[in-house]
């Protein structure tokens, strides 16, 4: 992915940075620190165990395609299932939901 440091697939993700807790650290409240995690397992479901720093870039590479607001939802789905794999409307729809969460991205 151009420009944010991370690409892959669901079963590899690459980082040329580390350290991405920008949201996390970001978060304002308990809630949207608790809705990350929420994500993070939801992404991790997908991914498998990684390392931190991976689970974090592949959060980052979700987050900036979901929150693309000139993509249509299809699309957006479209880039989740690239990055995730098999993602489902149903789960792609909790996926919207924790997003539109996170109120401090």
């Amino acid at each position: 992915r151009e420009g944010t440091g991370c690409h892959g697939n669901r079963s590899s993700f690459h980082c040329g940075r580390v350290g991405l807790q920008w949201a996390l650290l970001s978060s304002k409240t308990r809630e949207t620190k608790g809705v990350f995690e929420v994500i993070l397992s939801f992404i991790q479901s997908y991914i498998g165990e990684q390392p931190r720093d991976i689970l974090l870039g592949a959060a980052d590479e979700v987050l900036i395609s979901m929150k693309q607001s000139s993509a249509s939802k299809a699309e957006r789905a479209d880039e989740i299932k690239e990055l995730l794999g098999d993602v489902t409307e149903d789960r792609f729809a909790v996926l919207e939901s924790l997003v539109d969460k996170l109120t401090d991205y």
